[in-house]
């Protein structure tokens, strides 16, 4: 049976700038204020990313920026650099094809791993993950891992907090958003309430 695996950084933007910012020798956002990063919109600023700080005084990404600072004056902000983020995920894949023969980028936040026949190389599933999340939070980046027999197992797994795929949410599906709103209404708000359903 295929392994295939699902990283999920949640916080990838606002992690890899101020990896970024270490780097090159720069001062980082000052830890433990609330921070985010916003880009051009056809309303006027909005927030990218957030850091777990501003996320505690609701604030999220999508927000207008004058919203957030109406709400939260102290905040931080810079420009998110989406051609920076696109690069590190990249250097990431690179680094990852260490456990895998077969790596791929899922932008914007996300790898994509098949590492079937692989584990036993590293003491078995579970220490290969350890050492996954381990050794990338040393570079300075949180992780959520899935693994599955499908792609879609494994993100669904890495994006929501279940071992059960019936217990999550449509949303798991990767369905459009109307989708999962037309299904909401429906009352079918779990993976395993599709799973009686006729397939048409």
């Amino acid at each position: 049976m295929r392994s295939l695996v699902s990283l999920w950084f949640p916080d990838f933007p606002v992690e890899r700038f101020i990896r970024a910012r270490i780097k090159t020798g720069r001062k980082p956002p000052t830890k433990g204020l609330p921070f985010a990063l916003v880009e051009s919109g056809k309303s006027g600023l909005r927030l990218i990313a957030v850091n777990a700080t501003a996320r505690s005084f609701g604030l999220m990404r999508g927000m207008r920026l004058a919203d957030a600072r109406a709400q939260l004056p102290e905040l931080l902000t810079e420009p998110h650099e989406p051609e920076e983020d696109m690069n590190s995920l990249l250097g990431l894949c690179r680094w990852m094809e260490r456990y895998s023969p077969w790596v791929a980028p899922d932008p914007p936040d996300g790898i994509l791993l098949d590492v079937t026949g692989v584990p036993h190389l590293f003491g078995g599933e579970q220490r290969m993950m350890a050492e996954m999340r381990s050794r990338l939070a040393q570079y300075g980046f949180s992780v959520r891992i899935g693994q599955g027999a499908t792609l879609g197992a494994a993100w669904a797994l890495a994006h929501y907090s279940s071992v059960d795929l019936l217990e999550l949410p449509v949303e798991a599906l990767r369905l459009p958003p109307t989708m999962v709103e037309t299904l909401m209404r429906l009352g079918l708000e779990r993976i395993g309430d599709l799973i009686p359903l006729p397939r048409d």
